[in-house]
């Protein structure tokens, strides 16, 4: 099988969430729509908005997948809208991060394809964090008479990779913790196109379960730095980079409110009311309201931090 030439250096709480979206629409029979975004480049999305996005990029030497969705039958949704487009075979199978709707359709790229992650998302994947993951999807999947196999990635990078598929130049960019330890975002300086992965969501609720708040707001500043103007999200429609500021500003709305009911000396049942009618003031409109008072919690865990730990993730308060 030709390979690239790749230069580098080289969920337990996402459970109840990730399955109850699962055995809805995306894993089980959604119908996708896809969006051309460049000539070359194409996403894929579950027509409810509910689960995560797919990118696939046609190149000379083959076609690069980033995410491959929340189960094997997405995959071979998005398998039939790449052949509906081209006869080359898919290579390459990126995934941005560990959680169920970015890889649980890896399995329907291999064994043709390699699938490539930052080495945290492997290791979560066949650990502990992934462990409830694995065990609940494959179970809904043999109900069905199905076989599930996780086809976690064969190749992993550490800080960051750059890698040239065919005529594109491709930066996998990790710039450190954020929605989870394995997130990557991918950098296409040619057309100033970001494939977001877990870093954003466009007018959805983020799961914090496995987030690092702190650092995902440091860590987004990182990636606005860079020359990009048209925006994969996570999850929801392509757009611009304001899908960037928003996720931003979600998270430094909900940073800024617990903090300030913490400093007050509240607990957490005292100021969770309050910080979630303030975040409805502004992100309402946003899919996943459910979501809202679980990542308070997390939020008030975080930042709730005695003076000594002030160097733990989210840098204290």
């Amino acid at each position: 099988m030709k390979r690239f030439t790749l230069i580098g250096f080289c969920l337990s709480a996402l459970l109840v969430a990730a399955l109850s979206g699962l055995s809805a629409s995306p894993a089980f029979g959604m119908e996708v729509e896809t969006v051309r975004v460049f000539e070359k480049i194409f996403t894929v999305s579950p027509k409810s908005g509910t689960g995560a996005n797919s990118t696939f990029i046609i190149t000379k030497d083959g076609v690069v997948v980033v995410d491959s969705g929340a189960s094997p039958e997405f995959a071979e949704k998005v398998l039939g809208e790449i052949k509906a487009r081209t006869d080359q075979p898919v290579r390459l199978v990126i995934n941005t991060n560990f959680h169920a709707d970015y890889v649980f359709g890896n399995q329907a790229f291999r064994p043709n394809s390699d699938v490539l992650a930052h080495e945290n998302a492997r290791k979560n994947m066949l650990g502990k964090s992934g462990y409830p993951q694995r065990t609940e999807f494959k179970a809904l999947y043999e109900k069905q008479g199905k076989t599930f196999s996780l086809a976690p990635p064969n190749q992993v990078f550490q800080t960051g990779m750059e890698i040239y598929p065919g005529e594109f130049h491709l930066q996998l960019l990790h710039p450190g913790r954020g929605f989870t330890d394995s997130d990557t975002a991918v950098y296409i300086k040619e057309y100033r196109l970001l494939i977001l992965g877990g870093w954003g969501n466009r007018e959805a609720i983020p799961d914090l379960r496995d987030a690092y708040i702190g650092d995902w707001i440091k860590n987004l500043r990182v990636l606005e730095d860079l020359d990009a103007e048209m925006i994969v999200p996570g999850l929801g429609r392509v757009g611009e980079k304001p899908i960037m500021i928003h996720m931003k500003h979600y998270l430094l709305e909900l940073k800024t409110h617990v903090v300030k009911f913490i400093r007050a000396g509240k607990t957490l049942a005292e100021g969770q009311d309050a910080v979630e009618a303030e975040l409805k003031k502004k992100f309402g409109s946003w899919k996943h309201q459910d979501r809202i008072r679980e990542n308070i919690k997390k939020a008030y865990r975080e930042f709730h931090l005695p003076a000594t730990s002030m160097s733990s993730p989210g840098g204290g308060v």
